[in-house]
């Protein structure tokens, strides 16, 4: 689609409502935006609907893409990653790379599940993970998608840890990932934000879009128990106030905040 206000693209409220109308990719090329929606679920009216709230934006074409192979496209783009937090190092790597020598590594073979570190929402995540300096004794992943988050609190050494996801591509293969990091005491669940484990964890880890964590926030406060901790990415920097003030109806207290590329990461106590 033709995007005549590039201020418009750069602040992401299109891409936003795309993205709740099916949206699941974007790329931008010279005041075009490129959005990929998979073919199941795809609705000229929702993405019409979308773009007559903007003037100046035209869906130019829409075109059926053949199938590609995504695991040859994603192994070869996907490179080793490498985060540094506090004198203590994390490399991200798929597993036909070459094993790390010394220091701690994550394996993650992502295939068709969000999650190998490079986006920012998640690195800012992993980085806030990697420097925690006492272990987590609980941890629920919400929308858990490869898992590596997960993963990285159970190798912090969460002695439970919990990780749901709607899609079950992504349940199968946060469990694949799992099992290839040595840490099958993960329980991974074929589950949505309606349906969250009847207890209480210390942490929980929630990388979503800025309405689900809203639409959801307060079942999501249930679920972590008193003096416990809510990180949540996955939204703009540009819409942190309106999430910090819903927490903050809910009892919530920020600890920390951090920002990447324009996304922001947000850490809250709950207090009582």
């Amino acid at each position: 689609m033709r995007v005549r206000d590039s201020a418009l693209l750069e602040c992401g409220v299109l891409t936003e409502l795309l993205a709740e109308a099916g949206a699941v990719g974007f790329a931008e090329e010279e005041g075009v935006l490129i959005a990929y929606i998979p073919a199941d679920v795809y609705s000229p009216e929702a993405v019409e609907s979308v773009v007559g709230n903007f003037d100046g934006v035209a869906v130019e074409r829409c075109e059926c893409l053949p199938p590609k192979n995504w695991n040859e496209l994603w192994e070869s783009n996907f490179t080793p990653l490498m985060l540094e937090v506090g004198g203590r190092t994390l490399r991200i790597r798929a597993s036909f790379h070459a094993p790390t020598v010394g220091g701690e590594e994550l394996v993650i073979d992502p295939r068709m599940a969000f999650g190998t570190g490079h986006h920012a929402t998640t690195r800012l995540m992993l980085e806030w993970l990697l420097g925690l300096p006492d272990p987590i004794e609980s941890c629920l992943d919400i929308g858990c998608g490869s898992g590596i988050l997960a993963i990285l609190a159970a190798k912090r050494g969460a002695r439970r840890v919990v990780a749901l996801d709607y899609d079950i591509w992504a349940v199968e293969n946060a469990r694949e990932n799992a099992a290839l990091n040595g840490v099958e005491g993960v329980e991974v669940l074929h589950a949505d934000l309606h349906a969250l484990p009847q207890e209480q964890f210390q942490l929980m880890l929630a990388n979503l879009t800025k309405n689900l964590l809203l639409d959801n926030l307060e079942r999501l406060v249930a679920t972590v128990r008193p003096g416990g901790l809510i990180a949540m990415s996955g939204f703009y920097e540009a819409d942190a106030l309106a999430l910090e003030k819903a927490a903050s109806s809910l009892g919530l207290r920020k600890e920390r905040e951090c920002t990447a590329e324009g996304w922001e990461m947000m850490v809250f106590l709950r207090t009582a």
